[in-house]
């Protein structure tokens, strides 16, 4: 079967499902017989969306002392990131995107300053939750985005990435029974073939992140609780 490839742009990004409401989300990450908790919250403001994840899982190849770390995310309308701030311990780093493919970092990452700007000629981002979700997927088609990696921070590095949609499944996780997209999430090269994860969202206007099978690590992520607040009329 033929694949087509897209790259990613404003044309096959959609942000407006969730700018009629806010949401909360709870998570529970399995990995290596242990459990940890991540909780996100989203919601519209001042023409953005924003939201803020908080958990207690950290890679050890991000942060090798693990701890607490936190999200804050704030994307325009128009499907692009904005500001994008990664925080565990001590550590804070900061992305600000002009919307012209310019981005900058700055920050203190194991007591190093990191300030750093590149251009890209195509979508970048730092996280993967929010974009996974605002994507109109085509069966087939793999979209490809840079991901800026927090693994090689303090340096300013990117790899090429791709989502593709390969099926359909029915999920049952705490939070309830869902229709899903099986989204494949992986390295564009040769690369990819040791680095697959797949990410199961919602077949609905939420487009919830339901589970997610991490094969590289042999971790799972699944969803317990969704509340959605719908925005009151005037």
């Amino acid at each position: 079967m033929f694949t087509q490839f897209m790259i990613i742009s404003s044309e096959c990004v959609n942000a407006d499902f969730i700018f009629n409401g806010s949401e909360e989300l709870t998570y529970i990450i399995h990995l290596n017989g242990k459990s940890y908790i991540e909780k996100t919250k989203a919601s519209f403001v001042d023409d953005q969306l924003s939201y803020i994840s908080e958990g207690n899982y950290v890679s050890p190849k991000v942060w090798e002392k693990g701890g607490p770390h936190q999200w804050d995310v704030k994307i325009l309308k128009n499907g692009q990131p904005y500001l994008i701030q990664y925080s565990v311990a001590e550590n804070v780093v900061r992305w600000s995107f002009d919307g012209k493919g310019r981005v900058c970092m700055n920050g203190i990452w194991d007591s190093n300053t990191c300030h750093d700007c590149k251009q890209f000629d195509t979508y970048v981002t730092v996280e993967t939750n929010y974009l996974i979700r605002h994507v109109n997927f085509v069966n087939n088609e793999q979209y490809i985005f840079n991901l800026i990696q927090l693994s090689e921070l303090p340096k300013f590095k990117t790899y090429i990435m791709y989502f593709q949609w390969v099926g359909d499944e029915v999920v049952q996780v705490e939070a309830g029974e869902f229709h899903c997209k099986k989204i494949l999430f992986s390295l564009k090269g040769f690369k990819g073939f040791f680095f697959k994860s797949f990410f199961y969202i919602s077949n609905d206007a939420h487009r919830y992140i339901v589970k997610i099978d991490n094969l590289p690590i042999h971790g799972t992520t699944e969803l317990i609780k969704a509340i959605y607040i719908p925005n009151k009329k005037n």
